[in-house]
């Protein structure tokens, strides 16, 4: 079989991205000149998937990335990889060339922009379609700055770093990912108002309640998704504003998406 790129969590927030941008770095790539782009994803039928399976290069796989084994592995060609491997599942990335890793924060999980300002969107639509306000839920805390990134942006620069032909550079190393902006709880209400034109009645910041709500309806461990509530500790304290971003992101693949680009986006008004 031809040597090829394995992106494990293809269809994911950040996996579409990788597989995109990398199908389009190899077109004139005369290093990588043959290699194909192994796609997995646990539904190969999906649309997200198919529209994967359409670009130049790509190989779509049905294997849902979390149920990849030590001996599943070997049997798939690869030259460098990009994956989402659960802590619990860390040994397997030594059998990869170059585990492609990404990480917003230092010691926090990653704060994408979509799930940042999905509530804000959520009650402006709903402002729209009824007139009626319904309480702002944020993930942000009132005055801490924090740098969210676009996921895609996050699969935009794996990709480059997997079409890099000398990576010894950044074999094991670990990058803290921002957005180009910081941006506050109060600074999204700020956003909010200007697009209902009035006042938000009611805001409830570092709010952790779907949370709750997942839990309850898993059928998996439900401590393990209520941990999910300590993630944005980081965020509050402070700790995630753009001043963290790595140097090396920012030469490579500098975000451009700021917080009111992913707003306007969420809401349709592009």
């Amino acid at each position: 079989m031809s040597p090829a790129f394995l992106v494990a969590g293809a269809t994911g927030n950040t996996g579409r991205a990788v597989v995109t941008t990398l199908s389009e770095l190899l077109k004139d790539n005369k290093t990588f000149a043959g290699y194909k782009i192994l796609a997995l994803t646990s539904s190969s039928s999906g649309s997200a998937a198919q529209q994967l399976a359409r670009l130049p290069g790509v190989e779509v796989i049905e294997q849902n990335w979390v149920e990849i084994t030590a001996e599943w592995l070997p049997r798939t060609p690869r030259r460098q990889s990009f994956h989402r491997l659960t802590q619990r599942t860390q040994p397997l990335c030594r059998r990869v060339d170059i585990p492609a890793r990404s990480s917003p924060c230092r010691r926090g999980p990653n704060v994408f922009t979509q799930l940042w300002m999905g509530p804000a969107a959520g009650l402006i639509k709903t402002f729209r379609e009824t007139g009626k306000q319904e309480p702002l839920r944020l993930m942000a805390s009132e005055d801490a700055a924090v740098g969210p990134i676009d996921s895609n942006e996050v699969g935009v620069f794996a990709a480059h770093l997997l079409a890099t032909e000398d990576i010894s550079r950044y074999n094991k190393a670990k990058y803290v990912l921002n957005g180009p902006e910081d941006i506050t709880g109060t600074q999204i209400v700020d956003l909010v108002e200007k697009y209902i034109g009035t006042k938000v009645e009611n805001v409830i910041f570092k709010d952790m309640s779907f949370i709750d709500h997942a839990a309850s309806q898993t059928q998996q461990s439900k401590n393990v998704i209520l941990s999910i509530k300590h993630a944005p500790e980081t965020a509050w304290d402070g700790k995630c504003g753009v001043a963290t971003s790595s140097q090396e992101f920012l030469e490579i693949a500098p975000p451009k998406n700021t917080p009111a680009d992913i707003l306007k986006n969420l809401l349709g008004d592009n």
